[in-house]
């Protein structure tokens, strides 16, 4: 994507509002489809949770700041609890699975591209200097040729920022 791309899309959480959205719904549709269990994604890579989290966020690329992609401080969750529908959608679907009797997989994606702090670690859009010695070499290689061998170069973590937690999972 191009800079301007990528932050509209980290924007579009804000304007997310599935009105008809309705757990009970799509569990008897599961069940009608004799299905024994479901697999819903609760927070992808790209760093948005589909549940209440407590988790905040305190530093994220700007793709679109005078001079290029910046760093740039924020406190937010970057939840469903953030758009305009706020709402747990990942309680309501286990809620009413539970209730109706289906299994859940619930899939958290630990890498966080919307999350700044997680920049050193993995495919993250933004890499900082010494990324080559904080990934595996492999991992390092696969960010390189995923970027095409430019990635955004940002400035290394704080010392609070690499001590920091992976945050809570649903």
């Amino acid at each position: 994507m191009s800079f301007e791309d990528r932050q509209a899309y980290n924007q579009l959480y804000k304007t997310w509002n599935p009105i008809g959205f309705d757990a009970s719904n799509w569990i008897s549709t599961f069940k009608e489809s004799v299905m024994k269990m479901f697999a819903f994604t609760t927070k992808h890579h790209e760093g948005f949770s589909m549940f209440d989290t407590k988790t905040r966020v305190k530093s994220r690329a700007n793709w679109t700041a005078p001079g290029g992609p910046q760093l740039e401080s924020c406190d937010l969750a970057y939840s469903i609890m953030e758009t305009p529908f706020r709402r747990d959608v990942v309680k309501e679907l286990c809620d009413e699975a539970h209730r109706q009797g289906i299994k859940i997989d619930l899939d958290f994606s630990h890498p966080d591209w919307y999350d700044a702090d997680f920049r050193p670690y993995g495919q993250h859009p933004l890499q900082v200097p010494s990324s080559a010695s904080l990934m595996i070499y492999a991992d390092y290689r696969r960010a390189q040729s995923f970027y095409r061998g430019n990635p955004v170069i940002v400035p290394d973590p704080s010392d609070a920022e690499a001590s920091r937690g992976a945050g809570d999972q649903p």
